[in-house]
């Protein structure tokens, strides 16, 4: 479990509850042939600066301890009031921020892997870093988006995205 940009206040309760072990952002995984780096990957979107302000003030401990402090219904309705105010701004840009491949590559070199794989753009796509180095880039995932946008990533020898089948 890697939390991101909608679930980085879930913390080590909710992975014990859920089963799951909290993975480090990025965190290095050693296949059989392949070194890879894991991340969310919204902290490599160093050109979209409000974002970028907000992930730093959100992360922390002063501004999550009061935001827990709450009630569940007010933070509810903050959540939501944040979610509105981020698709506004997404729908009135005029360019998309991507990755940072600078920051990436990187990343990268000093895990000495080969595959940066993150979500947070969902912008699905295989990117050359370099001549040796590559991003991958999965998709979000609603079942209820027309068409469905459930994609899984596989390793199997090699990388293979899958559509998932969706009820």
């Amino acid at each position: 479990w890697m939390p991101g940009n909608r679930d980085f206040l879930t913390g080590e309760h909710f992975a014990h509850r859920a089963g799951c072990v909290t993975l480090k952002d990025p965190c290095r995984l050693t296949l059989s042939t392949e070194i890879c780096l894991l991340s969310h990957g919204d902290a490599l979107c160093l050109q979209d600066q409000d974002y970028m302000a907000f992930r730093s003030q959100v992360r922390t401990a002063k501004w999550q301890t009061g935001f827990l402090g709450r009630p569940l219904s007010e933070r509810q309705e903050m959540a939501r009031a944040m979610r509105a105010q981020s698709m506004h701004a997404q729908e009135s840009k005029t360019t998309w921020s991507d990755v940072d491949e600078t920051a990436a590559l990187q990343w990268l070199n000093q895990a000495g892997a080969t595959r940066l794989i993150h979500g947070h753009t969902h912008q699905p796509a295989d990117h050359a870093l370099g001549s040796r180095h590559t991003r991958t880039v999965l998709s979000d995932w609603s079942a209820t988006a027309q068409p469905p946008r459930c994609q899984i990533l596989r390793w199997q020898g090699g990388w293979t995205r899958i559509n998932a089948k969706t009820p």
